[in-house]
């Protein structure tokens, strides 16, 4: 109860200004100056100030974006930082590489609206679909979207299983890890909300899309549920999927419904690198948490300059 107290109070005290504004200036001094810093997990929850107007952030040589809610949303925390190496710097490569070719991509799980916002600007004739079911999210990402001014980019108010309907969204007040799934023990996620919930399938057959090529999926432990409500799409439209495994436990299901759909797994490594990889195997990968699956070789879908051998 103390340690709370005290971390209360210092987040309190460095909140104020000037101390705010000279305390910031001296974390980004001492990461340009690439002096040893420590504190990379916990930085992200630094009480940065808000702002009305966006910073931007450069994502590569030709593409700068707009992000409007530092102090706020702690993967925008982590841009405003670090900049790209701030947040899945190895996931950039491989997102760019692919966006120019693609005419529909799904980001189930948008958060801010990272990735939406990078392929969105990449390729103008794209339609973007950005689910993200949580209220703070919601906000953040419509406002990110409204700075950058891109009218292919479509916000879906959802969450996203194995089913449609009604589901319960646990931790929906903390901005990097609300999730629907329920394994019976939430008890550090005892609020919750009733939000809308669909499949991928039925949310294709609603729009009537004929075309679907990149899905990234980030869904805090839900992935194996939202492969499940999309096997139709996988069979029919054979979409590329980015996809974050996070635990041991869930490896088997997804494992078993890419065998059923005809998909290979690369883990996504430092700077994109693609190792083959079908067995889901997360040893020794720190917080490289991703894996590209797809039916297609690398060659076919331009990525082969990152394939590695194992």
């Amino acid at each position: 109860m103390i340690h709370n107290k005290m971390r209360k109070f210092l987040k309190r005290l460095l909140s104020v200004q000037p101390i705010n504004y000279c305390s910031v200036r001296i974390i980004k001094a001492l990461i340009a100056s690439h002096l040893p810093f420590p504190f990379k997990r916990k930085i992200h929850r630094f009480p940065l100030p808000d702002v009305s107007k966006p910073f931007e952030i450069r994502i590569s040589p030709d593409l700068i974006l707009k992000f409007m809610n530092p102090g706020q949303s702690s993967i925008e925390n982590l841009l405003y930082l670090f900049g790209t190496k701030g947040y899945e710097p190895e996931m950039i490569p491989i997102i760019s590489s692919l966006a120019a070719e693609i005419a529909c991509f799904m980001d189930i799980g948008s958060n801010n609206g990272y990735y939406s916002l990078i392929v969105s600007a990449l390729n103008k004739d794209c339609n973007v679909f950005a689910f993200e079911p949580s209220p703070i999210n919601i906000e953040w990402c419509r406002r990110n979207i409204v700075a950058n001014g891109f009218s292919n980019c479509r916000l879906i108010p959802m969450a996203v299983s194995n089913y449609t309907g009604i589901t319960r969204l646990f931790g929906y007040d903390q901005d990097s890890r609300p999730t629907i799934f329920d394994n019976g023990h939430n008890t550090d996620r005892q609020t919750f909300i009733e939000v809308d919930v669909i499949t991928i399938d039925d949310f294709i057959e609603k729009e009537n899309l004929t075309n679907v090529d990149l899905v990234k999926i980030d869904v805090e432990l839900a992935e194996p549920e939202v492969l499940e409500g999309m096997k139709k799409c996988m069979k029919t439209h054979s979409p590329i999927l980015i996809c974050e495994v996070l635990h041991a436990a869930d490896v088997h299901k997804i494992r078993d419904i890419l065998n059923e759909t005809g998909y290979r797994a690369y883990h996504i490594g430092s700077q994109g690198r693609l190792k083959h990889d079908d067995s889901l195997d997360r040893t020794g990968t720190g917080e490289m948490r991703n894996f590209l699956l797809t039916k297609m070789p690398l060659s076919d879908i331009g990525l082969s300059k990152f394939e590695i051998d194992n």
